[in-house]
């Protein structure tokens, strides 16, 4: 099977997880990006292999971190050769207070 490969940042919940659940029921193979959770992400991996006969990764990865992006894309290619699409849905938060007059 020579899947196309889709790599969908911040997929364990909500719009990224049927983010990758929509590829995966388009035939792509699907990498799993997570950062706090591994529960999810693993059981999202398991549904997708079992319920569109794809191949699933999940990843845990700190997207802010250059150094644990570049590790997450060699796991990526170690496993499937390359990446085809990326989806960024993952955000990076950086609260600030708003000061009123």
């Amino acid at each position: 099977m020579n899947n196309k490969v889709v790599l969908v940042t911040g997929s364990s919940r909500g719009i990224g997880r049927a983010t990758a659940i929509e590829f995966s029921s388009r035939g792509y193979n699907v990498v799993i990006n997570y950062n706090n959770s591994e529960n999810e992400a693993n059981n999202l991996k398991e549904y997708i292999q079992k319920s569109y006969n794809v191949e699933a990764l999940s990843i845990k990865c700190d997207i802010s971190s250059e150094e644990k992006v570049k590790n997450m894309i060699s796991q990526i290619i170690e496993k499937f050769g390359r990446i085809d699409v990326l989806v960024n849905n993952a955000g990076i938060v950086f609260d600030r207070r708003v000061k009123r007059n």
